[in-house]
């Protein structure tokens, strides 16, 4: 509730112990003494109209709808009516005049946030009943939540319940900001693949001279595959991309991944992307969301598909493109991984339109499940997941990118070090 209000009611609680001192009647003339009279009154005197209160008040009376009378139940409780206003209530009947059992969740403005945890699009929330401060307000999960927006996804039949506001006389958590977006670079914007096969880099031929190639694996994506010139799955060989060229998180708002890029002597360089918060063809809700967040990509690929300044990301169920050698390793239809370009966000996409990201996500995770998880696909689950939330299931946004030194981490993952 707004300070204004609150200043209000405390007014009106004060003319009240002057009013009822001289009338507390049945003012409707309807029979019978109650609160209404009380209304009646406060409306003639200070003015206070029903609608005076917003949302943010509960129906403490359970009447299905949210007005004056629960701001004065809650009134009673925790700032005490004068003592005309209780003589009088006491004259109402049992049913129109009840005393609100003391709910945390009544009072919006309440809330000592200082210990209570900043929620976060990458994290996850199994416990039902956690707590969360976003812009302010306070939301508890009703089960278990990944990744969902409460903001968004808050009332009845979801999984966040509003409970009310950060009190702001006392100290508020640290809020997390988005880093500075990066004022050199040039402008490009991201897609995102996964086809299974042996990448570019992993050629020797492809490599600068003293560069050792990228590492691929066999069938089960995570024992590495020693031939270097062995064929690649797609053209019936042996030869898979690893598993762990998945992309992942670093902080809320970094994260580490693989990339195509357009042709060139690009294996093994780096790059460093931050989303500009548009997307390429659509401002969709998961790019809008994905605003200020940075990557540093590895080029392990060339896409003869891909344009100057995009960045094809290696995200599992990204869409095997213009090559599939996933049907075979993970032993799934075609039609079960999605649309060729865009994969399985596409596939969502095309059943639930472009801007509901919740049911986006949950169409995600539901195919996550069915693919990945069951299969015991761990990795690939994870980088789907990171997918979905650290990514926030973003459709081709656009980003500002540079080139920039390999993080130890990726070359220890790819064995890919520039001479």
């Amino acid at each position: 509730m707004k300070k204004s209000k609150w200043f209000i009611l405390l007014l009106l609680l004060f003319c009240f112990g002057q009013i009822f001192a001289a009338e507390c009647g049945d003012v409707d003339s309807n029979g019978t003494i109650n609160i209404v009279d009380s209304l009646l009154v406060a409306k003639k005197y200070v003015g206070m109209e029903v609608g005076a209160f917003d949302s943010s008040v509960a129906d403490v009376n359970n009447n299905n709808v949210v007005d004056i009378v629960d701001a004065l139940l809650i009134a009673q409780f925790y700032v005490k009516l004068p003592n005309a206003v209780l003589n009088c209530a006491q004259e109402a009947t049992p049913t129109e005049y009840i005393t609100p059992t003391p709910v945390e969740t009544s009072v919006p403005g309440s809330y000592d946030c200082s210990s209570i945890q900043i929620w976060s699009a990458s994290a996850q929330y199994p416990t039902t009943g956690t707590k969360v401060v976003y812009n302010g307000k306070v939301y508890q999960s009703n089960w278990y939540a990944n990744g969902e927006n409460p903001e968004q996804n808050n009332g009845t039949g979801k999984v966040w319940t509003l409970l009310g506001s950060c009190d702001p006389n006392l100290t508020p958590p640290p809020v997390a900001t988005a880093p500075p977006m990066i004022v050199t670079g040039s402008r490009g914007y991201a897609t995102r693949f996964w086809d299974c096969c042996k990448p570019h880099c992993s050629w020797s031929a492809n490599v600068p001279a003293g560069m050792e190639p990228l590492k691929t694996c066999n069938i089960d994506g995570q024992t590495w595959n020693t031939d270097v010139d062995a064929k690649s799955s797609c053209e019936g060989g042996p030869s898979y991309v690893c598993y762990d060229l998945i992309p992942f998180e670093v902080d809320e708002y970094l994260s580490y991944g693989f990339a195509a890029t357009s042709s060139g002597d690009i294996c093994g360089k780096c790059f460093e992307v931050q989303f500009t918060g548009e997307g390429h063809y659509s401002n969709t809700p998961g790019a809008v969301a994905l605003k200020g967040k940075r990557m540093i990509l590895m080029a392990v690929n060339i896409g003869y598909d891909v344009s100057g300044g995009q960045f094809d990301i290696l995200i599992p169920g990204g869409g095997v493109g213009a090559f599939n050698g996933c049907s075979t390793q993970w032993n799934v239809s075609n039609s079960q991984m999605g649309a060729t370009y865009g994969g399985l966000l596409t596939a969502c996409m095309e059943q639930y339109g472009y801007y509901d990201h919740a049911a986006l996500k949950s169409c995600l995770r539901e195919k996550n499940e069915s693919i990945f998880k069951a299969r015991g696909l761990t990795q690939l689950a994870e980088g789907l997941d990171w997918f979905i939330n650290w990514y926030e299931a973003a459709d081709n946004p656009n980003l500002i990118y540079r080139e920039t030194t390999c993080p130890q981490q990726l070359i220890d993952i790819s064995g890919l070090k520039r001479p």
